[in-house]
C-alpha cells in the first residue's frame, strides 16, 4: 500500500482500491500506524502487513507469518499497542 503517511495521501490506486472496498479503512489506518513506528524501529520497519481489522474494541494485524515471533518479546508489542491506543492481536 503506497501513501504519504505524514500527510495522510493515498496514491491513486490505493484510493480506488479503498473506494471498491478491496482495501479496508482499517488496513489503511494500520499500515500509517506501522509506518510511523516502523521509522523508529528496525524491527517493525521489516514487517509485511497483510490486514488490518477492529474486532470487538481490539486491533487485529495479520502479518506474514516468520515475523510474528519477532512480536513475542514485550518491546515491539508494547510500541504497536501504544501507537495503536487498544489491544492488539497479531496473527
Amino acid at each position: 500500500m503506497l501513501f504519504r503517511w505524514r500527510s495522510g495521501v493515498l496514491c491513486s490506486k490505493c484510493e480506488s482500491r479503498l473506494e471498491s472496498g478491496s482495501t479496508a479503512r482499517d488496513d489503511v489506518e494500520a499500515a500509517i500506524k506501522l509506518s510511523r513506528l516502523a521509522d523508529r524501529s528496525e524491527n517493525i520497519d521489516k514487517f509485511t502487513l497483510l490486514r488490518g481489522v477492529q474486532v470487538d474494541g481490539d486491533f487485529v494485524l495479520v502479518l506474514m507469518s516468520p515475523e510474528v515471533p519477532v512480536l513475542r518479546g514485550d518491546s515491539p508489542a508494547n510500541k504497536i499497542e501504544g501507537e495503536f491506543e487498544r489491544r492488539v492481536r497479531f496473527v
